[in-house]
């Protein structure tokens, strides 16, 4: 099972997350799993965001995006952002409920703040198994995120979606924008 939902508070986003999603059967090869290992969760973003960037200006003329400090700024269609990245692991959906809005919120007031970004708190949860996908995108969509994007992947799906890692059912990035005041 895999799903998105953007807000337009948040431009480009919605092509980003996509792109994360999509691109999530890159990572299937790798020994310990995307969810289960943090650095390579955190990379699975930052390439997506990377891909999403080159499809606007060209792939040769767009650096990397990098993250220092749990921190990165880049342009997106036209807007600046000021992201700061956060991990969260969680072994049922009340967990995400009760934790999720309080590391969005962390993970957002944690951006540059520079006046002419949209800041954006994103959290990499990271979904141990046993569970239902269902009642983990279920309670997503209840969060106040501005936007979401989630990856259940089923033996179903064969071999191309074996990225979880063992003990995982999934992942889902969670995006928050903190609002000018």
């Amino acid at each position: 099972m895999h799903g998105l939902r953007c807000s337009p508070e948040i431009p480009g986003f919605t092509r980003l997350l996509d792109e994360w999603v999509v691109g999530l059967t890159r990572y299937h090869q790798e020994p310990a799993g995307v969810f289960a290992d943090a650095s390579l969760f955190e990379r699975s973003f930052v390439e997506a965001t990377t891909r999403v960037r080159a499809f606007a200006w060209g792939a040769g003329e767009v650096q990397p995006t990098q993250v220092l400090d749990q921190r990165t700024t880049f342009e997106l269609q036209g807007y600046d952002y000021s992201v700061a990245l956060r991990h969260l692991t969680v072994s049922s959906a009340a967990e995400l409920a009760t934790a999720g809005e309080a590391c969005m919120l962390e993970a957002a007031q944690a951006t540059a703040d520079a006046p002419e970004h949209l800041r954006v708190g994103v959290v990499l949860v990271s979904v141990r198994a046993p569970g239902v996908a269902g009642d983990y995108r279920d309670q997503t969509r209840q969060l106040a995120s501005t936007g979401a994007a989630w990856s259940f992947p089923s033996a179903e799906e064969g071999p191309a979606y074996a990225y979880s890692g063992a003990g995982y059912l999934g992942g889902i990035l969670l995006a928050r924008r903190l609002l000018p005041t």
